[in-house]
């Protein structure tokens, strides 16, 4: 938002505010699951290696298969969503809450790969990936927020969730091999 305001204006920070608060409500869901599963994780973590993978392994399935019909349906159905929520001056909204609706497939598995890495205690290793993806974020919004605004943001946004969901993935792989 701050890096958009450089570059736009307050009506397309507006439009793309309100898109981060559908998008803030939605991660209710996967938090919500990943609240139990934390604790679990960690009694098995150097314990029980393959308990704590089938553990993973069915977190990440669940949260997959709530996200994807999330991400599919907020995609098809932007429109009336932003209809609804913010009403007819906030249409400009949908392309924006479309890119970020993407975002579900790559943020639903990056919360409970991330309680599997607390509960291995390698925490330490998550900066690297949310380093990684604050610099490519800020390095995307230079060069797409002039040209495309808030879509361009948007895009940055998921690219950098992208890479932090990928690292992170890519680390729990290497501490206990999932699929």
């Amino acid at each position: 938002v701050y890096m958009l305001g450089i570059w736009r204006s307050a009506t397309e920070i507006g439009l793309y505010a309100s898109v981060q608060r559908i998008w803030q409500f939605l991660l209710i869901i996967p938090a919500t699951l990943a609240v139990p599963l934390l604790p679990i994780l960690s009694r098995e973590a150097n314990t029980d290696n393959v308990r704590f993978r089938n553990i993973l392994e069915k977190s990440l399935a669940l949260t997959l298969i709530i996200g994807i019909p999330i991400t599919l349906g907020g995609i098809a159905f932007a429109e009336p969503i932003i209809r609804i929520i913010f009403g007819e001056g906030y249409l400009a909204a949908v392309p924006i809450l479309r890119v970020i609706m993407t975002m579900s497939l790559l943020s639903f598995p990056l919360i409970p790969l991330s309680n599997a890495i607390f509960a291995y205690n390698k925490q330490k290793s998550l900066t690297v990936a949310y380093l990684s993806g604050i610099i490519g974020n800020v390095a995307l919004n230079i060069l797409l927020i002039p040209q495309y605004g808030a879509v361009g943001s948007a895009i940055a946004t998921l690219a950098s969730t992208t890479i932090i969901t990928a690292t992170v993935w890519m680390k729990m792989n290497k501490i206990n091999h999932f699929e």
